[in-house]
């Protein structure tokens, strides 16, 4: 049992997915660029360890749009979380669907910083 507990992360991380691996990290890296350390940012993906290795807090009570999203309320909450706390740099996992209110929340009030990863968008406050 602890054998399978330790090789399952190892595997998926080094032998199943690790380009992903290597492109989350490099999007860590570029978050610090982009923010300074008291600076919230929003993760729209499942990876929620991100905010921990970036350093940086989440910009909703909700870390993740995968996580607690399933009721209207919640989902509400969110965006509206989204909306007033303005977080300085949205991450956008690509095979995470964004929900349309999310999209026009980028769209007036993102840009979408350059950058040449496969699976990740990074948009930052304008």
């Amino acid at each position: 049992m602890v054998v399978y507990l330790i090789a399952i992360p190892f595997v998926a991380r080094f032998v199943l997915h690790p380009a992903s691996y290597r492109e989350q990290h490099q999007v860590v890296d570029r978050v610090k660029q982009e923010t300074s350390d008291g600076d919230q940012i929003y993760i729209w993906d499942s990876h929620v360890q991100m905010y921990k290795e970036s350093q940086r807090l989440s910009g909703s009570m909700f870390p993740s749009p995968l996580l607690y999203t399933s009721t209207e309320e919640n989902k509400t909450s969110l965006i509206n979380d989204l909306k007033e706390n303005k977080p300085k740099v949205i991450v956008v996992n690509d095979k995470v669907a964004v929900w349309s209110e999310v999209e026009t929340i980028l769209k007036e009030n993102y840009q979408q910083v350059k950058t040449d990863y496969s699976e990740f968008k990074i948009y930052k406050i304008k």
